[in-house]
């Protein structure tokens, strides 16, 4: 059943999406793809993140700029030893030329990052969509638990009121009335308890939508129908080098690495400067006591090469071939620990719907059954009442139990679609981000998966 909130408390709880300029209200109560919607526009690390992007444009400003050419001027004069009249001007632009295709190379580098750069943002989102998934069920959780403790306190209430008749009609003596009295007031703590927890549970995921406030869920979404068995396990491990975003971010700093291999080695091609001049000299000469004045105009052209005879870029060969290494190294040991992170969940998902199917199907109806024949063997006066104090907290241990196997069911279930890399209904994970129109990057690791 939804919930209204006061309107004092609802004016509180806004969200600040700053895709835009524009703020939304947080709508009450929320769903879990009104949450990840949420999430994925106003948390603050993502948006952060996204910032990145400028970062990596820059860069590739950087590596695409040409040279500037350089205006080379020239002033010489004869006056600090005795000849006045002798000087010389010259002017020139030099352009260095960038050879071997160095420019396209260090764009493939740059490439390579941004590709890097969109895959990780891409599994920030699918950890994002698995953190506010656990948080919303977390949170449900302690909605139930709550709806539990005020179910605690209404058999309570009962059972306080059958012992109040019976006591004024002399059936029992007054021990047992405050027996009674006593399981009210413990089940009124137990709504107290249950209360406290809410308020981290609700913080948790404000915190994770980006918004002021505290917010409310769904309770009734969280069923054991919805809990669904999963794919088979080998299904799941099929293709999941291909959907996990983190996996392809590391296969793209792969290729970064061949990428930088590739530009360090035609760096060691040196540039060509050319450089036009103009230059013009006056010099005064004397023969046969005559004096004269001679003037000389040059026009040239003039080309320079560095010898890379010293310095062949090796280091940078090196760095290149080293971090392309630890990439593989790191791509590996990622696959390998996936594989775990799927059959992990798998196993637990599988275990939570075994352990929920015995809860409802064997369990409760049994313990239903047995708490209400005594509590009518109690009105009857055929048990004591320490029988039906039993009962009751044994049901509602039971039914607590039931709760937290239930929220560990779609905890394992988030945490597996996050884990084999599924796609929800809400998020970018399973778009496939790419920095040009290249065919996904293929990913080799020798067989480990």
């Amino acid at each position: 059943m939804r919930r209204l909130i006061p309107v004092a408390a609802a004016g509180g709880i806004v969200l600040f999406l700053l895709c835009g300029s524009a703020v939304a209200d947080v709508p009450h109560p929320l769903t879990l793809t009104q949450a990840v919607t949420l999430a994925l526009k106003g948390n603050g690390e993502l948006r952060s993140m996204k910032e990145e992007k400028g970062i990596i444009q820059a860069q590739h400003l950087t590596a695409m700029a040409l040279p500037n050419p350089l205006l080379e001027l020239e002033g010489s004069s004869g006056a600090t030893f005795g000849s006045g009249e002798d000087y010389g001007v010259s002017v020139g632009i030099s352009q260095e030329f960038v050879t071997a295709g160095k420019r396209a190379k260090r764009r493939a580098v740059n490439d390579r990052s941004l590709e890097a750069y969109l895959w990780r943002l891409v599994d920030r989102e699918r950890l994002l969509t698995e953190e506010v998934t656990v948080a919303y069920h977390e949170l449900q959780f302690c909605e139930k638990r709550r709806k539990l403790a005020e179910t605690a306190l209404d058999l309570s209430n009962q059972l306080f009121a059958v012992a109040t008749q019976r006591f004024t009609a002399g059936d029992i003596p007054e021990l047992e009335l405050n027996l009674a009295q006593v399981e009210v007031v413990r089940s009124e703590g137990g709504i107290l308890a249950a209360e406290q927890e809410l308020l981290p549970a609700r913080t948790r995921l404000a915190e994770l939508l980006g918004a002021e406030g505290q917010v409310k869920v769904e309770g009734e979404q969280m069923r054991e129908e919805l809990l669904s068995p999963s794919l088979p396990l080998s299904g799941l491990l099929e293709g999941l080098p291909q959907r996990r975003p983190d996996l392809l971010a590391l296969a793209a700093e792969r290729e970064r690495g061949h990428a930088e291999e590739e530009s360090a080695k035609v760096e060691r091609i040196p540039n060509v400067t050319a450089s036009l001049f103009y230059r013009h000299d006056e010099m005064s000469f004397q023969i046969d006591r005559q004096q004269g004045l001679k003037r000389d105009d040059t026009l040239g052209l003039r080309f320079s090469i560095p010898l890379p005879l010293l310095d062949q870029n090796q280091g940078r060969i090196g760095e290149a071939k080293a971090r392309t290494s630890r990439s593989n190294r790191e791509l590996e040991s990622a696959m390998a620990v996936t594989r775990r992170e799927v059959t992990t969940a798998h196993g637990r998902l599988q275990g939570s719907i075994k352990l929920l199917t015995l809860y409802s199907r064997q369990i409760l109806p049994q313990l239903e059954e047995n708490l209400r024949l005594t509590r009518e063997a109690y009105q009857l006066g055929e048990v004591g009442i320490l029988s039906v104090i039993q009962e009751q907290r044994k049901f509602l241990e039971l039914r607590d139990g039931q709760l937290t196997e239930l929220k560990n069911g779609f905890i394992a279930q988030a945490r597996l679609k996050a884990a084999a890399g599924i796609s929800t209904d809400v998020g970018a994970y399973g778009h496939t981000p790419r920095a040009d129109s290249r065919p996904p990057l293929p990913i080799t690791t020798g067989g480990a998966l």
